[in-house]
This record gives structure tokens, sequence and C-alpha cells, in this order.
């Protein structure tokens, strides 16, 4: 009888253990609103304020013509190093003060252009003036995280620099 008193105590405490905490959903709502007027990179002012994809390509050719200027030591690096194409991405947000802000890489991509990407978007982001940030739909200034793909392909050819590198994409 002595055994069977100690078993039930045990079988109860190892229900108790075992007994899974009720999930407690959160006490807050989240509401997703559509972009009414996307982030304008200065420079791109004459584009309607309501054409996202125009805009976006204005600012990735922007962004583009700084990053050929601050990479052109990753350039020549990959020049000696006979490497002929070079592959990345990098994100970044911009603030509801019109800042570019959170820089990161990917980790998938090559390491030394994530490097000399993320170096290159802060320098662009201390020297650049303000971006218009991101505007939804209900009229509120939000942040907006962008990717932007970075492929750098070497080829024979020269740019005005004499620079060999055929683009940055």
């Amino acid at each position: 009888m002595k055994s069977l008193i100690l078993t039930i105590p045990l079988l109860f405490l190892s229900f108790s253990v075992f007994a899974q905490e009720e999930n407690k959903v959160p006490n807050y709502s989240v509401h997703c609103y559509p972009i009414e007027e996307m982030a304008v990179f200065p420079g791109c002012e004459s584009i309607d304020k309501y054409n996202t994809s125009e805009l976006q390509t204005c600012m990735q050719k922007s962004i583009n013509e700084l990053l050929t200027i601050h990479l052109e030591e990753f350039i020549d690096k990959m020049d000696e190093l006979e490497i002929s194409e070079a592959e990345s991405k990098i994100f970044f947000t911009v603030s509801k003060e019109g800042e570019i802000i959170n820089i990161s890489g990917e980790r998938d991509g090559n390491s030394e252009l994530t490097k000399a990407c993320i170096t290159a978007m802060n320098l662009i982001s201390e020297t650049f003036l303000a971006i218009k940030p991101v505007k939804l739909s209900n009229g509120e200034i939000t942040n907006y995280t962008f990717a932007l793909p970075i492929k750098i392909s070497l080829d024979n050819s020269k740019n005005q620099n004499g620079k060999d590198f055929e683009n940055i994409l």
C-alpha cells in the first residue's frame, strides 16, 4: 500500500509539470494601409508622387550612380583579384524624418561587396539631403524599408574614369 500512495502524488505532479499554459493573444491590432505616396529621393521630385514604380526606379538609378562613385576601390580590388562578377543585396530604411537608416546586407551575397555597399550607403546617408518619406493612405508618414540588389560585372570596356566595369545594377 505504501508504494501506491507514493506513485499517485508523483503522477499528479507530472501532469502539472507538463500542462501547457494558455496562449495569450496580444491585446492590440495591426492595421496595414497601402502606400499613397512613395518616398522621393532628391533629384526625383519631377516624377508624379503617385507613380510608385517610376519613383522607385529613379531612386534606384540615383543610388546606383552614388554607389558607383563610392565603390571604385572595391572595383579595383575585383580587377586585381580577377573577379569578373559580384552580387549582393542591401537593405535600408527611409525614416519618417527622411533619413537613410538601418543599413544592412544579405548574408548570401559577396561579403566584401556587402561590406563596401554598407560603408558607401552610410557615407551617402551622411552627406545627402533628406528624402521625402513614404505616406500611407491614412495620411500617416512612416518608415519604409527598401531592398536594393547590387551586381557588378567587369568587362574590357572603360567608363569615364578609366575603370574596367560594365555596370552596377
